[in-house]
Formats: structure tokens, sequence, C-alpha cells
């Protein structure tokens, strides 16, 4: 096994795994009931035959299809995306509770004693006011006291309850409060970074692990396809000073053989350099590829106006 295709392997593996795991991860943190649990592995799966399909129908030629699939699992992911921020948003409201709960006991002490504060100033005022009047007696003075006495006492009780509940020294939400950000602004990045790090990348490793690889371009001598072509072997020009019609398709086919086997399997050429590579006309070059195609002794498929060609049932060719 080469490294090649052990990574294939091992990505197709990961994003399997990273898809089991990022569903059920929904599942249980949703408490979701069997049908949607159902659901959730269902479109899981989706997902990973997707992300096999859109390789499969590029290489083919079937852009359309590729680029619905691309759509459809870009639909998904925006799905996943609203329902991981719920779920985040869920989570955090859970584990901020009782600071969310500290803190609501802190702003009603507060504005408790603020307002006892108000009040104690307010009946001080008044007491002086009222005591300053040349009526005011015995009995109008102890009015008074009592209207300070409990004004006083409501004014302490108010200062134990602010003391009882003190500030939350614990941030609801501290990365938003230290970047100055809403708290919500975090929930959406953290919704958005964990959808795409989930379903994101395991269908770009299984993309990556189940592709068709490209097959190799043959470029005939007289070719005025471009000089610089990567990753593509130079094969020798045969000699075919000796091959002429008269010695039918099999000696053809002996001679595609030995060049399709040389080119590692396959071969993807035009109509034009298939008849330059075996050294005949174009009409005799597309007879012969229709009837070895006929025959089962190749296997032509057709990608943008060339042909891939392979070797099908042929047993043996010299």
């Amino acid at each position: 096994m080469t490294l090649y295709t052990l990574s294939r392997v091992v990505a197709t593996f990961c994003g399997a795994a990273i898809l089991a795991a990022a569903s059920h991860a929904v599942v249980e943190a949703s408490h979701q009931d069997l049908a949607h649990a159902t659901l959730t592995y269902v479109l899981a799966a989706g997902i990973f035959a997707a992300s096999i399909a859109i390789g499969a129908a590029w290489h083919r030629g079937r852009r359309v299809l590729a680029t619905y699939l691309v759509a459809a699992l870009f639909a998904a992911e925006a799905f996943n995306v609203v329902a991981t921020g719920d779920r985040v948003v869920a989570e955090r409201d859970m584990r901020q509770a009782e600071v969310k709960s500290a803190m609501d006991r802190y702003t009603a002490a507060q504005s408790e004693h603020t307002k006892t504060l108000e009040a104690k100033t307010q009946v001080d005022n008044t007491v002086l006011v009222e005591a300053s009047k040349p009526g005011c007696k015995d009995r109008c003075k102890q009015l008074l006291d009592g209207q300070v006495a409990v004004a006083n006492a409501n004014l302490e009780r108010a200062r134990e309850t602010a003391r009882l509940n003190p500030k939350p020294t614990i941030s609801g939400s501290p990365l938003a409060d230290r970047l100055g950000l809403p708290a919500w602004t975090i929930d959406i990045l953290v919704a958005l970074l964990l959808s795409l790090g989930a379903n994101g990348l395991a269908a770009a490793l299984i993309a990556y692990g189940c592709h068709v690889p490209p097959a190799p371009v043959i470029v005939a001598a007289n070719s005025n396809a471009p000089a610089e072509m990567p990753d593509v072997p130079a094969l020798p020009t045969p000699d075919l000073s000796d091959l002429v019609e008269a010695e039918g398709p099999d000696s053809g086919l002996e001679r595609l053989a030995q060049i399709i086997r040389h080119n590692s399997g396959s071969i993807t050429v035009t109509n034009r350099e298939l008849a330059d590579l075996l050294g005949t006309s174009f009409a005799t070059a597309s007879r012969w590829r229709r009837a070895w195609e006929g025959q089962g002794r190749i296997a032509v498929t057709e990608s943008d106006g060339r042909y891939v060609i392979a070797l099908g049932g042929l047993r043996r060719v010299a």
C-alpha cells in the first residue's frame, strides 16, 4: 500500500468517525426522540454519500449534478450551524444560570437599597421642616421620630440584603467581556467554527479519500497542447514505421495495450491523438476503437470530448 492510498483510507475513516461522533453529540445534547435521532443519523450518512458522489460526478463530467450536491451540502451545513448555535446557547445558559441568578439578586438588592435611601432622605427632610413649625409639640415630635425610626429600619434591612448579595466576581461571558463584544457574537462564532470543524472537515476528508484519481493524459507528438504538463509521465515515441493498416486491428490493439500498460493502466486521448499513436488514419483509429469497445477488449469513458481508455476483457496481448 502506497502512502497516497494509505492517506485516502485514513481520511475516509476519520471523516466517517467525525460525522458519527458529531451526529451522536447532537442527539444527546438536544435529547432527541427516536424519530428525530434517526433523522439526524440518516442525514449524517447522506453527507457521507454526497461527499463521495460529488467527486465521482465531477470526474464523469456531470457538472450540474456535482454543483447541486455541493449546494445541498451547503444547505445542510447552514442548518447545522443554526442547530449548533441553539445548542451552544442552551448549554451556555445552563452553565451560567447560577451566575445570572446571583447577578439578578445583586441588582435587585442594589435597587432596593437606593430606593430605601431616597425614602430615608425624604423622611429626614420632612422631619426637619415639620419640627421647626411652632405648632409641633410633643405628640407631633413622637410621630416624626416614629417615621425616622421606620425609615432607619428599612434602610438597615436594605443594607443587609445588599451585603448578603454582593456582585458576582465571575462573569457570565468572560471572553466577550474581555473583548468588549456582545455575548451573542461569541456564541455565533463558536457555533460556526464547531459546525465547520465537524461536518465541514468530515466532508472534505471523505471527498479526498474517495475521489477518483485523474487519468494521465497522453499528448501526441504533433499535438498543439501546452508543453508544460505536470505529473504526466513522458512516454517514449514508439517506432511505428512498420505499422500499416493492412496489419489489421489486432496489431493496433497490441500496440495500444503496450502504451496503456506503460502509462499505468489508462490513457486519455482524442480520436486524432489515438490515430497518431497507432500510426493510422483518423477514420481507421475511430473504427478500431469502436470495434474494440464493442468486443469488450477495452473500456472507454468519454469526458469533455476526450476518451479515457483502459484494457477491458483482453486476456493477453503480446
